[in-house]
């Protein structure tokens, strides 16, 4: 709770906020609704202001109508913020609860406890668990919904079927990235009707030899359904049956730049589906999921070589091997070892979704940030457990060192977790090998006034990634200095500047790598002075 706003932390608060306030869902729809409104609900008991008769409101302008809201509207925005990552805290709570339960049930008690373990000190969902934003909620909701799955398949009854498939409909509403637990889904079945697994609900006696299979497809097809309706309760049935290429050409706050309707209509199939066919969709949910979509074929590049942003296909691995402690890394090493002597049928469920995900964003263009794989470290955290069930020689010495080593790491990273990295590269200079959301998404503006003000420095030159400063706006005097834009091109006297702008905007700022910063805040920000 010590960080400022988050990159795009602002953007989901009002949107969690005006969706409970007005049930207006035309807010933040690339993202889904839940995790903010979740978030956001403490604020339904608080006296704000907000600039609903604001032109920015009316047209969606959200980088505008944020800095309103936070910064010139009488509000308290540390308040606002406190409140909104509170309901996050519980969640983590929650996450934790089913981190436990799962690996208990698993590989017995010790595990379990373990895996709590494993999961209070890791650095990655510490800094996650403290932010509003969708990310967290779906990485609570995907672990819960592949539980309830495996619940199913251990004790097939209506009940866990029932619950199977609502947990999967609030997951697709969390966030985009839910859209893979489809696939994932019916991989899974299809290894339960390998594995001669009987579905016992739905019976098919006439078919001697595809009726297990048979009844693998009804159960998914029945949790798929009830998802469905979960989704089209939570998003109201808006502008349902009705051709979405019409939608999109009266929805006056849709960037028809962006989304041109003419571009997703060339060919005579597409065009057809998109202007002739009704939506068996809410209407900003096929939006949301059209834009992530179209938004992912684009190309956004956050791995640092040769000291210039790469897209590079091992990019999401990369992060993986470079953002995990390294006992973690060694814990996982001797539990997939052990796979070959104690492997189970029912660790699919942790694997499978892992390696889907993995897969699926190899081929990704867009490489904006660890957190799109944050949803795996749950599960990889419960298989790592599995080690303490099986006897290993020195296991306990092992053990210890390795735990010590765990926590020592995570009490060092504090309270920068978000910018945590482990020993594989040098820790000083990671911004010369990642940047952006991964360890800089604008966290750390009160660790820059405290230096600035503590340093009596008035003069400096600053460019910030971060919200407000990167959606146009300066940052304000709420957070207790004033500053000079760093300009573009070289300059002189103190000059303070996030990693990200360093690395990527190289044109203006690349200059600044041929000097040592005097300083550095949490590796996200640097300070130089320049003579």
């Amino acid at each position: 709770m010590q960080h400022s706003i988050h990159g795009d932390e602002a953007h989901h608060i009002i949107s969690g906020y005006t969706k409970l306030k007005t049930w207006d869902y035309r807010m933040l729809p690339e993202h889904g609704p839940l995790p903010a409104m979740i978030s956001t609900f403490p604020l339904l008991f608080m006296d704000l202001n907000f600039p609903f008769d604001h032109q920015s409101w009316k047209i969606k302008d959200m980088n505008t109508l944020s800095y309103l809201f936070f910064f010139e509207s009488q509000n308290q925005p540390y308040k606002i913020v406190f409140w909104s990552r509170i309901p996050m805290v519980l969640l983590s709570m929650l996450l934790g609860f089913y981190v436990y339960k799962w690996a208990k049930e698993l590989y017995g008690k010790k595990a379990g406890f373990f895996a709590l373990f494993l999961y209070v000190f890791n650095q990655e969902l510490l800094a996650h668990s403290q932010i509003s934003s969708g990310d967290w909620g779906f990485a609570v909701f995907n672990l819960i919904a592949l539980y309830y799955f495996y619940k199913f398949y251990k004790k097939q009854t209506w009940k866990n079927l029932l619950i199977a498939g609502v947990i999967l409909g609030l997951a697709q509403c969390m966030k985009f990235t839910a859209i893979f637990l489809f696939p994932i889904y019916s991989i899974l079945g299809l290894l339960i009707w390998i594995h001669k697994k009987e579905i016992k609900l739905f019976r098919f006696k006439k078919i001697k030899y595809l009726k297990n299979l048979f009844g693998i497809g009804f159960s998914l097809l029945a949790m798929f359904f009830i998802a469905y309706l979960v989704i089209v309760c939570t998003y109201k049935a808006e502008d349902m049956f009705r051709p979405i290429a019409k939608s999109m050409q009266d929805d006056i706050h849709l960037n028809k730049t962006l989304f041109p309707v003419k571009e997703f209509t060339k060919t005579p199939l597409m065009k057809f589906a998109l202007l002739k066919v009704p939506s068996p969709l809410p209407y900003y949910y096929a939006r949301g999921l059209g834009s992530n979509i179209y938004l992912s074929q684009g190309e956004e590049a956050s791995l640092i070589l040769n000291k210039k942003p790469v897209v590079r296909s091992y990019f999401f691995m990369y992060l993986f091997l470079i953002k995990t402690p390294i006992p973690m890394l060694i814990f996982l090493v001797f539990a997939g070892l052990l796979c070959f002597k104690y492997s189970k049928f029912k660790e699919y469920f942790l694997i499978i979704p892992v390696i889907t995900l993995h897969l699926a964003l190899t081929n990704s263009t867009y490489q904006f940030g660890y957190r799109y794989v944050l949803s795996t470290i749950p599960l990889l955290i419960i298989f790592a457990s599995r080690i303490v069930k099986f006897k290993i020689k020195l296991k306990s010495l092992i053990f210890v060192l390795l735990g010590v080593w765990y926590i020592t790491g995570s009490v060092l990273a504090y309270p920068h977790y978000h910018s945590y990295v482990n020993e594989f590269i040098d820790y000083d200079n990671s911004h010369m090998y990642i940047v952006d959301s991964t360890i800089d998404w604008g966290q750390d503006l009160f660790f820059l006034a405290d230096y600035l003000t503590q340093n009596k420095i008035n003069n400096s030159k600053i460019s910030y990634y971060g919200f407000p400063a990167v959606h146009g706006h300066r940052i304000p005097e709420y957070y207790g200095f004033d500053y000079n834009a760093l300009g573009c091109g070289k300059t002189n006297g103190t000059i303070v500047i996030s990693v990200t702008h360093l690395m990527k905007k190289q044109d203006c700022y690349g200059w600044l790598l041929d000097y040592e910063p005097t300083h550095r805040i949490a590796n996200t920000i640097l300070i130089y002075d320049i003579e």
